[in-house]
């Protein structure tokens, strides 16, 4: 045991060379590496799940690029995107009520933790709607260790319209925390919303310490 005139250097710890954990990305898309733009093939490709639940076929998350054809009358070069991002516009929809969801492939985060996600994000409000909520939402599920099933969907971000300001295009970061060493998916939901803007996202990182 340490006493008043020695140190228990086992008890207390000290080290040489030693350096804190470093973050990692676990899982990482800047859509940079898709090339078949306006649909969602890529997406599909690379195991994203994308449900057009409008049933409109020009409805649902697909890829767009800054440099690319124009979001109806809007240029596509839109604040927080840069090159190739993913898009699900109302205004680019047919006589459709918004209703889709971009869920990522599961991440396995099981050997993680202080799990944190970040990505870029450009909210578009139709400001003088009465009638539909335009609801932009980012929610996680975790999948169960024991018997492979995936729970519920739990809200992590919710943005609303009208009442919003027209443009919401700041970066995010979320805290993940709760979910360490788990194996997640998230989703991007953008429902309530006709001929009304539209929901954007890029740059999507979730990492952790090992």
């Amino acid at each position: 045991e340490g006493t008043s005139d020695c140190f228990d250097f086992d008890k207390i710890g000290i080290g040489f060379n030693w350096a804190a954990p470093k973050r990692e990305a676990i899982f990482a898309d800047d859509f940079e590496s898709y090339t078949n733009l306006y649909g969602f093939t890529d997406l599909v490709n690379a195991n994203y799940e994308v449900v057009n639940g409008s049933n409109d076929a020009e409805s649902a998350w697909r890829l767009w690029n800054t440099a690319g054809d124009p979001l109806r009358l809007d240029p596509p070069d839109i604040d927080s995107m840069t090159g190739n991002y993913v898009i699900t516009d109302s205004d680019l929809t047919g006589a459709a009520v918004m209703a889709e969801e971009l869920i990522t492939p599961p991440i396995d985060a099981t050997n993680y933790f202080k799990l944190k996600l970040t990505f870029n994000k450009n909210y578009r409000v139709y400001v003088d709607e009465t009638e539909y909520d335009q609801i932009a939402e980012l929610d996680v599920r975790v999948k169960d260790p024991d018997t492979g099933v995936w729970g519920d969907w739990i809200n992590l971000l919710h943005f609303e319209g009208p009442g919003a300001e027209e443009y919401n295009t700041t970066p995010e970061e979320v805290d993940l925390s709760a979910y360490d060493e788990s194996e997640i998916q998230l989703r991007w939901h953008y429902f309530d919303a006709f001929n009304d803007y539209w929901f954007a996202i890029d740059d999507i990182v979730v990492s952790g310490e090992p």
